[in-house]
């Protein structure tokens, strides 16, 4: 018995290293390529005048992209929305939904509106009136994205 439950966690590891190699071989190469296209289109979108970016980061693994930039704002959601709907838009992004955001089961106010252009995504995250997360708003560009699907 322990035998063939030996034999069966080694067909399960090989399996699985086998699956991981495959997946980084035919995904690695758009990924990589991926990255720098959303940090293009971000580049492009203009930040209201007074606002002041606080964080940046692009992170990718086999098959999915993020390029995130994080800003303090005096605006309201409205004003933001605003802004970014006419940036994005005039870019080729298509609005497609909004709605709000809960931490941990708590309603701070916040709301995410999703915008979508071929195969990425762009989010423009609220984080909300009572929340203190260091930032306002987020505006995030995505490939593949399991919150993009």
């Amino acid at each position: 018995m322990k035998k063939i439950l030996r034999l069966i966690l080694i067909i399960w590891v090989v399996g699985f290293v086998c699956f991981a190699i495959w997946h980084h071989l035919a995904y690695g190469p758009a990924t990589r390529a991926k990255v720098p296209q959303l940090e293009a289109s971000a580049a492009l979108i203009a930040a209201p005048r007074d606002d002041l970016l606080v964080a940046q980061s692009s992170t990718s693994k086999s098959g999915q992209a993020l390029v995130d930039r994080q800003y303090t704002s005096r605006l309201s959601y409205p004003q933001l929305r605003a802004h970014y709907d006419a940036q994005l838009t005039t870019r080729g992004w298509t609005f497609e939904r909004e709605r709000p955001l809960h931490e941990w089961g708590r309603d701070l106010g916040g709301k995410i509106a999703r915008y979508r252009r071929g195969e990425d995504c762009a989010s423009l995250q609220y984080a909300g009136d009572k929340a203190q997360y260091g930032w306002t708003y987020a505006l995030s560009f995505t490939w593949n994205w399991t919150g993009c699907r």
